[in-house]
């Protein structure tokens, strides 16, 4: 399939190192052929082995180390040819996208919490100079764990020290803040702050549709989601050509078309095969003519009594309808708890969060059996 001029959709997200209640929930949410690019910070750590959850549509990018609180997530819609990552450290990996005669570098970062607000400890910001110096275009997201009015809004009554090295490491990277000063990325309680920032070079900054909060992922982080839509050409994926559907076969027809096209075959017509232009062709050959045409007759037979199916990328094991109205409802509770803030609506927007732990937990042991059953049955769905 052709690159074409669209929408590329990045979603940024601290999950605040939750599988069931956050992770699980947001995968189960998202469309790989919209959602391209998930830049995720503190994801859940796998306690056996250094990796985090796969979903089955999207190509994981994990630091192998136990300190790692940065991941990318990327579509197989997008042709993964096109891209590549560079590891800067367990809190800094950047996806580099080849688009045409464009080189786009996505920078997923995440910076500790300062201990104090005067801190001069640099931690990952120290490596943000020599990520932003690479050729190319750069988006920057990711979060940043500091208080600055240049993104919190001249309301905010504090500021980090380090937030001044921030602001010079995109100045020197000739890049802006694209998320609205004042956006609110991050609540506890009755706290709330901007702490997860967007910024872009020039050539991107011109070319955003949008960066803002996105409610339709919101999984119940301590964190909000944010998509920045950039209009770009996509490195698309090629599409994985149709398979015939066997189970929806009907073999009564399939036994009529052979009959029929296997009756006008006589032993004679096979015998002629090696008369003709081919009167000195030696058996051997003569027979894999045969083989060759009978071959035709079958492939030709699925084509035309077969039905077709296209495989899809949108994968949702361990899913059911439970599950999605349980995340709805954990949704409504959230939205009602933050336009009210009583402790009634925080109660019941807990026991919301709570049933959709367990509903997400119960699927996905079932669809885990599932999943082993079928393999024990016909070990190729492996």
């Amino acid at each position: 399939m052709p690159d074409t001029t669209q929408t590329l959709n990045i979603i940024q997200y601290n999950v605040n190192k939750s599988r069931n209640r956050v992770m699980t929930s947001m995968f189960k949410s998202l469309n790989p052929e919209e959602h391209h690019i998930l830049a995720v910070q503190e994801p859940w750590r796998n306690p056996q082995m250094p990796t985090t959850s796969r979903p089955p549509n999207y190509h994981l990018i994990y630091p192998m180390s136990k300190e790692t609180r940065v991941c990318f997530y990327v579509s197989k819609a997008i042709d993964h040819n096109k891209w590549e990552t560079t590891e800067h450290s367990p809190d800094l990996v950047t996806l580099t996208i080849q688009s045409g005669d464009r080189t786009l570098h996505i920078h997923n970062c995440y910076n500790p919490p300062p201990k104090l607000l005067t801190s001069r400890s640099l931690a990952t910001l120290q490596l943000l100079p020599q990520a932003l110096e690479r050729p190319g275009e750069h988006l920057l997201v990711g979060d940043f764990n500091l208080h600055h009015p240049s993104w919190g809004g001249t309301l905010l009554p504090t500021q980090h020290t380090l937030a001044d090295d921030l602001i010079e490491a995109v100045a020197q990277g000739n890049m802006e803040l694209i998320l609205p000063q004042g956006t609110v990325t991050w609540r506890s309680n009755n706290s709330m702050s901007t702490l997860d920032l967007s910024f872009a070079s020039p050539g991107i900054a011109e070319r955003v549709l949008q960066c803002q909060p996105c409610e339709e992922l919101d999984s119940d982080s301590d964190h909000v989601p944010i998509i920045t839509s950039i209009e770009t050409t996509i490195p698309q994926q090629p599409d994985h050509p149709a398979q015939p559907q066997w189970r929806k076969a009907n073999w009564e027809k399939v036994r009529e078309h052979l009959k029929h096209r296997l009756g006008r075959l006589s032993q004679d017509d096979l015998l002629d095969l090696g008369e003709s232009d081919r009167r000195q062709a030696n058996e051997l050959e003569a027979l894999d003519e045969r083989v060759v045409l009978l071959q035709t007759i079958i492939q030709d037979t699925i084509r035309d009594t077969i039905p077709l199916v296209k495989p899809s990328r949108w994968i949702r094991t361990g899913w059911s309808d439970e599950c999605t109205e349980s995340v709805k409802r954990a949704r409504r509770a959230r939205r009602k708890w933050m336009a009210y803030g009583s402790q009634e609506t925080y109660v019941s927007y807990r026991q919301a969060v709570n049933e959709k732990k367990r509903q997400i937990k119960r699927d996905s042991m079932l669809g885990w059996r599932q999943a082993v059953a079928d393999i024990m049955r016909d070990p190729t769905k492996i």
